[in-house]
């Protein structure tokens, strides 16, 4: 069943409830047959410890979560769910706590667990919540989000294999406004690859189809839907002036916001997977920064502004569901 998601352009929006626990790796699949959890009764005894602690949370981060809900693409009941789940996630890993972005990875979640009509409660939907963190843990595993720049640097790897007249193009742009293009390349694809293009897909059905066969098709695989998102802005890059700097590229890609849909650029992105050494160099790039970069996420206290993930044994159901255990 994973195979066929992935070569799928998305699956059945009723179906996200029961597929979504297996393709982030919290269920098993077992002959194209989903396992079920049955033990939803621990999931929603043990959010609901989380929750009776709430008022424990960083009284600053309350504030951050408040100010945040009201500009997710959400209302109503949906936005009192998360505002639970994203405190609960405070409670059980209080060094973590909340950073910008959660919000919107909640939001995701919350239309994959109810859009289709489904119910249950929020214990099961936290422990989901928790599941796709982990498993887009290069984002904020690291104090320094080191994690977003590999991909970067895997996304200009990629773009200099297969279109070395973009890629040049690319750090002429770039080289023109200064700063560390090596080590910190195409910025302008922060926001992107932090939050899985969730901003740029037309709607949240478009995100969740985008996600769920990233998901089946492989651990790096959204790296390459990333080059083929800058791949499709071809055109519009190359006609930019490079004297101009990276300004015009954020301006150029902020434009782009809720435009995207899924199926075309999965379909670039396999196109990519096909040509001759992509897929053996993407894997060479991840693999060989993990182990020659440290960890950095224990370097500064929180105050400092680091994102500092750090699994608590609060909970034996949710407990390394955290970024750390991916």
């Amino acid at each position: 069943m994973c195979a066929q998601i992935a070569a799928s352009n998305g699956i059945m929006l009723e179906c996200r409830p029961m597929l979504w626990p297996a393709l982030v790796g919290l269920e098993p699949w077992a002959d194209d047959n989903l396992i079920i959890s049955d033990d939803d009764d621990a999931c929603e005894a043990e959010y609901a410890l989380l929750a009776s602690q709430v008022d424990t949370v960083d009284p600053s981060l309350v504030r951050t979560i408040d100010a945040d809900i009201p500009r997710t693409d959400m209302s109503g009941e949906r936005r009192v769910s998360l505002r639970a789940l994203l405190l609960a996630h405070c409670v059980l890993e209080p060094a973590w706590g909340y950073f910008q972005g959660m919000n919107e990875v909640g939001c995701v979640l919350l239309e994959a667990c109810e859009g289709g009509g489904g119910t249950g409660g929020l214990g099961r939907k936290f422990w989901l919540f928790r599941g796709v963190l982990a498993h887009s843990s290069d984002n904020w595993a690291r104090s320094d989000l080191g994690g977003v720049w590999r991909q970067a640097r895997a996304v200009q790897h990629i773009l200099d294999l297969v279109d070395k007249p973009l890629a040049a193009k690319l750090r002429a742009v770039e080289g023109a406004s200064g700063g560390p293009v090596h080590e910190q390349p195409l910025t302008f694809l922060f926001g992107p690859i932090f939050l899985r293009l969730k901003r740029e897909m037309a709607d949240l059905e478009q995100c969740m189809r985008l996600w769920e066969v990233c998901w089946a098709s492989g651990r790096y695989f959204h790296v390459l839907v990333i080059a083929a998102f800058v791949c499709m802005q071809r055109k519009a890059i190359l006609r930019l002036l490079s004297h101009r700097g990276i300004a015009e590229l954020h301006r150029l890609f902020g434009l782009l916001h809720g435009s995207q849909r899924a199926a075309p650029l999965l379909e670039a992105a396999r196109k990519l997977q096909q040509r001759l050494g992509v897929t053996q160099a993407l894997e060479q790039i991840m693999t060989a920064e993990i182990v020659s970069r440290p960890d950095h996420r224990h370097a500064e206290p929180r105050g400092s502004g680091d994102i500092i993930p750090t699994p608590s044994a609060t909970s034996s159901k949710f407990s390394g569901r955290g970024p750390l255990s991916a």
